[in-house]
């Protein structure tokens, strides 16, 4: 047994040596990343946070996903056996339980001045890290991040590494449009506060109608009008199921960067908000209206049953 053991540390004392002498560049395959910068990270985060733990070896880890290398920092994801990581750069913020995206990290990146912050969104199972000097940067820490990566290098990290499954999920709704919705609301109602396209995403889709997007989304200003049962241009819209009011987020309308929300004017809030907006400014027609809160009731079937 004793001789089994020396012959393991031999074979991997000459594995070590011939790939950081360069003789060995197959093994380790992350475009971009060499072969020995790749076995560095994967030894020094096993030395640090992994040896000893359950009997892992340093073949049960792995990179799974390089982001670039900024100012001698290195971005990468490392994967393994755990459902969570022994050690993260960032810190860990995810989802509620019942939200669909639950599966996903979410973690929003405050910074220095201007109250900048960048969110990194992508599936749990990525564990994103950033490298120097043979050590993991902690950025959970008192150290700001900038000091290492700057701020637009954090943004093309995030371009990288973010999930886009939360947009381009509804038929006739283009992704980008989707992201950019999400920015303009952000921008118009919590401008440099605390959400990015990340915190928010679409629930329901309605339509377009000639460039007029109607949809809902999470952590809208309102959720439902103050009247449940209103008439806009000659449409009755009546929020009720089985006789019972019901609550849920009424849609606001996108036009060409600008949103309606009708949170502006009191008679908005009181009846109909964003769509009657749309519609008292042209926006919408009384045909349009019609299709609308037909799509409308079709989601209240659904959701509250026949």
């Amino acid at each position: 047994m004793k001789n089994g053991k020396n012959i393991g540390f031999y074979l991997l004392t000459v594995f070590s040596f011939l790939l950081l002498s360069g003789c060995v560049n197959d093994i380790f395959t992350e475009e971009g990343l060499s072969a020995r910068t790749e076995y560095r990270i994967l030894s020094d985060y096993f030395n640090a946070y992994v040896k000893g733990q359950n009997g892992l070896e340093l073949h049960n880890i792995w990179i799974n996903g390089y982001y670039g290398t900024y100012n001698d920092v290195v971005a990468v994801s490392i994967a393994g056996p755990w459902d969570d990581p022994p050690f993260r750069s960032l810190h860990y913020t995810g989802f509620s339980p019942d939200d669909e995206f639950k599966h996903l990290t979410k973690t929003t990146f405050f910074l220095s001045g201007n109250h900048r912050f960048i969110t990194f969104c992508y599936p749990s199972g990525i564990n994103l890290l950033f490298y120097k000097d043979r050590k993991f940067i902690d950025a959970k820490g008192p150290i700001f991040i900038e000091s290492y990566v700057s701020f637009n290098d954090l943004r093309s990290i995030a371009a990288l590494v973010n999930s886009t499954e939360i947009f381009g999920r509804f038929d006739g709704l283009d992704a980008e449009i989707e992201m950019r919705i999400i920015q303009d609301f952000n921008e118009k109602y919590d401008p440099g506060i605390f959400y990015t396209i990340y915190d928010r995403h679409v629930i329901n889709y309605f339509g377009t109608y000639n460039g007029s997007i109607v949809l809902t989304i999470t952590n809208q200003t309102r959720s439902s009008p103050l009247q449940h049962q209103f008439n806009i241009g000659g449409v009755d819209f009546d929020y009720t199921h089985n006789g019972y009011r019901v609550y849920f987020k009424v849609p606001i309308v996108w036009n060409n960067g600008n949103i309606y929300n009708g949170l502006e004017d009191y008679a908005y809030m009181n009846s109909g908000l964003g769509l009657r907006e749309a519609y008292d400014l042209n926006l919408l027609s009384e045909d349009d209206l019609k299709e609308i809160y037909y799509q409308i009731k079709l989601f209240l079937e659904i959701t509250y049953g026949g």
